[in-house]
């Protein structure tokens, strides 16, 4: 509801209030506070659906410019696998909800399918019913101390897998490099790796992947330096 049309409507209960009287509202005016409380409510429960961060899970969410960047080269990757039906490209976002989420309502406010987009993550509270969207979250949880644990659905399957592993050591890199290679395709497979500078090393090493010029931020600032390392050419950042 626009703030026009609530100005709208509180003038009308002005014109319509006499000194002695409660005020009282047309039935077009009623119809618009129910609007108006609606998409209040649908945008708190929107809204909702990412859990605050958990520091003890080493939780730290991505910022806004963050997500559009990442999300415009998911699409962008998806494209290039399946030009004509880029929405059945199966994609893995292993220990990145916020990542996951952003790109999933992109493509469901675009009504294209989200089916093939799967989040293996530690964190249950991402295993929920989407209000906003009347859908169920594609959750798979995922710990990296048991890297072998993967849905067997996606097993050799993922044309791109993005990773965040959640912490900056080396058995966690390694062993989440080790589901990596599992879940993304043999050949065409594409990674996206999102993890602190210092690992550079263990990346190429793991995963040989590369630096990129693109440094991921967060919502709330980390003393650690992050970076972005892919095992491909990037479409839309260098």
């Amino acid at each position: 509801m626009s703030s026009k049309a609530l100005e709208m409507l509180a003038n009308e209960i002005v014109e319509d209030s006499d000194d002695d009287d409660v005020p009282q509202l047309s039935a077009h005016a009623l119809a618009a506070l129910e609007e108006f409380y609606t998409d209040q409510h649908q945008q708190e429960k929107s809204e909702s659906v990412q859990p605050a961060e958990d520091w003890n899970l080493s939780q730290f969410w991505y910022n806004e410019a963050t997500c559009e960047t990442l999300a415009t080269e998911v699409e962008a990757c998806c494209r290039e696998q399946s030009p004509n039906s880029p929405s059945e490209v199966i994609v893995a976002f292993v220990s990145c909800p916020t990542l996951y989420l952003h790109v999933r309502k992109l493509r469901l406010n675009k009504q294209q399918s989200v089916d093939n987009l799967h989040l293996l993550e530690f964190d249950t509270r991402f295993a929920s019913w989407d209000d906003s969207y009347q859908s169920r979250l594609n959750f798979h949880r995922y710990d990296y101390r048991e890297p072998e644990k993967l849905p067997a659905n996606l097993l050799g399957k993922c044309s791109l897998v993005i990773a965040d592993p959640p912490f900056l050591s080396e058995e966690c890199l390694r062993f989440t490099a080790f589901s990596i290679q599992r879940l993304i395709c043999s050949n065409s497979g594409r990674l996206i790796l999102c993890t602190g500078a210092v690992q550079e090393d263990l990346a190429a090493k793991y995963l040989n992947a590369s630096r990129r010029q693109f440094k991921p931020g967060h919502a709330n600032r980390l003393s650690n330096e992050f970076a972005c390392f892919t095992n491909y050419s990037t479409f839309t950042f260098e």
